[in-house]
């Protein structure tokens, strides 16, 4: 496509390492095109260092740049060349723990709700009217994804004292308790009152995500058992031939084992690796799900398959990971625009999740994450990787590719509906709706914590 666009349209083709960058950080980006050019160009508040090279025997010249970010937020560089215009979008943010700081004490602050059922939840927050949000409607309820926001803080605390945010914590765990999750059963409710007019399986392994995180801050063995009884009653309930988002057994079964519960460890290995053999054997037929067909369906197929290779060290796990990998990968793009740059095609979440309730594309998309994760779970554990795809750039950039949904104020949006206009109404906007984003920023935290500990990758 690059080839054409330089040869038969003759435009500059624009190749860039990163599009989300910390305060601080140096990039690299090269402008490719056709001929010789002679008048060239750079617009932007950003200072670009650049040289121009015309010795390319295919006759194309290449112009390497360099830049520093410095400044927090968007930068646009517009591209002229002998009359002929492309941009790069960039953008700047604040270190990643200043970004998690300022989100987990926004959340305490301003998205936890008190009095009646809802007493302790985390629930959306409306930017716009500065109050939080609270329907019964799915995707607008007091569980759910709403869940990301009670593993963050569980996650953040593992590595801060902070006696205000514990509190709210435990708040929570009360609210999770007497609402959310019954620690007899394992069953996990999709809303107050223990509601499960939905019994829906995505639910579990969040929940057990989050006692893990919790059991990880707290130390408490409850915690780290109610994590083992949740992902036991998703496999109780067909969960094997369900393509689960987030499920992170490999993490399970080793701190079980490690804190002495052999016998929970090996069930869970051995549901685990059941679910892996079923999602071998299905292959490339990929099931219909909340929707028809998604990156959020394929993600799991990898990272079910990735973690069973993690367990066990049978090669057959790595090549079916390798197989769906390689349709992973279809979901994304290296566009020089952040809001696209390895961020994974999504639809219609700003209907569903936000406030305007638009259809349109989605990017950033929080989930675009699942793609991120799992390159970096195959650059770390993959043997003898082949070279001609950058999976650990890949998987940072993946990760940094949702933190623009993050503000500087602690708050956050739930969707980036990313088209100039839907349906006729102006679009490319941040939804007002801070509801299920977290799971981004809990993603690329963690992540970055397990660059120094990658045996609990």
């Amino acid at each position: 496509f690059a080839d054409k666009l330089m040869d038969l349209i003759e435009i500059p083709v624009v190749w860039i390492e990163q599009a989300t960058l910390q305060k601080g950080e140096s990039t690299h980006f090269v402008v490719r095109g056709k001929g010789t050019p002679s008048d060239i160009s750079f617009e932007s508040d950003l200072q670009i260092r650049w040289k121009c090279d015309t010795s390319d025997s295919e006759g194309h010249y290449s112009i390497q740049a360099d830049l520093n970010m410095e400044e927090v937020g968007e930068h646009d560089i517009g591209i002229a060349i002998d009359g002929k215009c492309t941009n790069i979008k960039l953008y700047c943010v604040p270190p990643l723990e200043d970004i998690a700081e300022k989100r987990v004490h926004f959340i305490v602050n301003k998205q936890q709700e008190s009095g009646g059922n809802l007493d302790g939840a985390y629930l959306i927050y409306d930017k716009e009217t500065d109050s939080r949000y609270y329907s019964h409607l799915n995707d607008h309820n007091g569980g759910r994804e709403r869940v990301a926001m009670g593993a963050l803080i569980a996650l953040w605390l593992q590595e801060h004292d902070d006696p205000i945010v514990k509190a709210s914590l435990h708040k929570y765990v009360d609210y999770i308790y007497r609402e959310l999750f019954d620690d007899k059963t394992g069953d996990v409710f999709n809303d107050i009152h223990r509601s499960n007019d939905w019994d829906r399986l995505y639910n579990y392994p969040w929940m057990s995500t989050f006692f893990m995180e919790l059991f990880k801050s707290e130390g408490q063995d409850k915690y780290l058992l109610d994590s083992c009884k949740a992902l036991r009653r998703y496999y109780e309930k067909d969960g094997i031939h369900f393509y689960g988002i987030g499920i992170q057994a490999a993490e399970l079964t080793g701190l079980l084992e490690m804190n002495g519960y052999e016998s929970e460890a090996k069930e869970i290995r051995r549901l685990f690796l059941l679910h892996a053999d079923y999602i071998k054997s299905a292959g490339l037929d990929f099931p219909k799900s909340e929707v028809n067909y998604e990156q959020s369906i394929v993600a799991p197929a990898v990272s079910i398959s990735m973690q069973a290779y993690q367990l066990t060290k049978n090669r057959d796990y790595l090549k079916t990971a390798e197989m769906f990998m390689n349709v992973l990968k279809l979901f994304n793009g290296h566009q020089p625009d952040y809001h696209l740059f390895e961020n994974a095609i999504r639809h219609w979440d700003g209907y569903w999740f936000g406030k305007n309730r638009c259809f349109g594309d989605t990017f950033p998309h929080y989930w675009s994450v699942l793609t991120g994760t799992e390159y970096l779970r195959y650059a770390r554990l993959a043997e003898n990787i082949t070279e001609d795809f950058p999976y650990e750039k890949r998987g940072r950039a993946s990760l940094r590719g949702c933190l623009s949904l993050f503000f500087c104020d602690g708050s956050a949006s739930c969707a980036m509906v990313y088209p100039a206009s839907v349906n006729g109404k102006k679009a490319h906007y941040y939804d007002p709706w801070a509801n299920d984003q977290d799971w981004a920023l809990y993603y690329a935290l963690k992540y970055g914590i397990l660059q120094r500990q990658v045996k609990e990758f």
